[in-house]
């Protein structure tokens, strides 16, 4: 039975398995959000794993989170091919059994839900767009295939970025009218303890540069090694600190342990928001190479903690950072990349005009743009529209 005056909210809630993953984070940020200020939601959040304590901690009292496991046959038989049986079958029946007035998914999926009015957050294009996303085996392929027409046939889209949605609607189908553009945010609380965390990764401060993300081929890892050892530690003696929870399952880490093998480069792994805050702070900055974003959230991280962030010349690092980062042309040679990183780094008139541009940008208009309770109602606003 439906509570008086209640709407229920159903959610894929697949990544809160998945918590320090971009997507994880966002289901978690936007959802706690939406439930704490809206009284007359009900958020259901249907997961195929029981999440992690913290993760339920974070996200209330207010969100009900649901396990509902994907089949073990299908499991056994292929991964992927048991997801998309648990968004279609599994999550359908869920929605069916809860009365749900909405469904939410927070990233391009199947869905299974009837006539029920659809919600879709599309962070980017690439699985639709980028080969090595689209074409890693034939059941990804229709998979990917699959997802771009479920995400056409939703009622509403929710794009990340200004830059995501253009994107989206370049590629056809889609109706303008339907996209809406609602943030991503980044907002860090809670207790820290900045001496330990630097000691725990043997750091320094002011002393290291800081990569947080993820590490598919478009994120240019490799490139930032190279370019961080062969031109940028050799004049400043910086660390470069990778940060992420695991380091791709080719080469690209064994390379570059070899080249770091005097304990230049150092490797977190996961990285809670404590420790995320603490490494951000006192990094000399933040520093990506990456060839294309949807957005990018570490890079809003990075300025929000006042850290001065070197990034690629991308148009939605733009859109996100205004003139308070540092740009690099990636069509430049390695050589000249390392060149620009140093010469930043050794001028500090400039390295220090660009923190206090850091420092200022989370209480300027555009930095304030970005918070999850601005999201939180943006997304509110969006469902009464669909359910009115």
């Amino acid at each position: 039975m439906k509570s008086p005056n209640k709407l229920k909210i159903g959610v894929n809630g697949r990544f809160l398995t998945k918590p320090f993953t971009g997507i994880g984070r966002y289901t978690i940020n936007l959802f706690a959000n939406l439930a704490r200020q809206n009284e007359d939601f009900e958020v259901f959040m249907v997961t195929p794993e029981a999440p992690p304590d913290a993760v339920l901690r974070a996200l209330g009292p207010s969100v009900r989170v649901i396990v509902r496991p994907e089949n073990r046959l299908w499991k056994a038989i292929n991964s992927g091919l048991a997801k998309s049986m648990w968004e279609l079958g599994v999550l359908g029946r869920a929605w069916r059994e809860l009365g749900v007035d909405l469904v939410h998914s927070p990233y391009p999926s199947l869905f299974g839900a009837g006539d029920i009015p659809v919600v879709m957050t599309v962070h980017d294009t690439f699985p639709w767009t980028m080969p090595e996303y689209r074409d890693r085996s034939r059941l990804s392929r229709l998979y990917n295939d699959r997802t771009l027409t479920a995400a056409r046939k939703a009622n509403r889209l929710l794009s990340v970025s200004q830059w995501s949605r253009d994107e989206i609607l370049a590629m056809g189908g889609f109706d303008a009218g339907r996209i809406d553009v609602v943030h991503n945010a980044c907002e860090f609380s809670g207790p820290r303890d900045d001496e330990a965390v630097l000691r725990r990764f043997g750091l320094e401060k002011g002393k290291y540069l800081f990569y947080m993300g993820g590490y598919d081929r478009r994120k240019n890892v490799q490139r930032l090694v190279n370019v961080f050892e062969q031109y940028v530690a050799p004049v400043c003696g910086h660390r470069l600190v990778l940060g992420g929870a695991r380091v791709l399952g080719n080469n690209l880490f064994a390379e570059a342990m070899v080249a770091g093998a005097d304990g230049r480069i150092v490797k977190t792994g996961f990285l809670d928001n404590a420790d995320l805050q603490v490494l951000y702070s006192h990094a000399e900055a933040f520093i990506s190479l990456t060839t294309a974003e949807g957005f990018n959230l570490p890079l809003l991280e990075a300025i929000s903690t006042h850290c001065p962030p070197i990034v690629s010349d991308l148009k939605v690092h733009r859109e996100v950072a205004g003139e308070s980062a540092f740009y690099l042309d990636l069509d430049k040679r390695d050589s000249e990349l390392g060149e620009k990183i140093v010469s930043l780094l050794k001028d500090r008139k400039a390295y220090n005009s660009l923190r206090d541009k850091a420092e200022c940008f989370a209480t300027s208009s555009k930095g304030k743009r970005f918070s999850w309770a601005t999201s939180a109602k943006q997304t509110a606003r969006i469902y009464y529209q669909l359910l009115s």
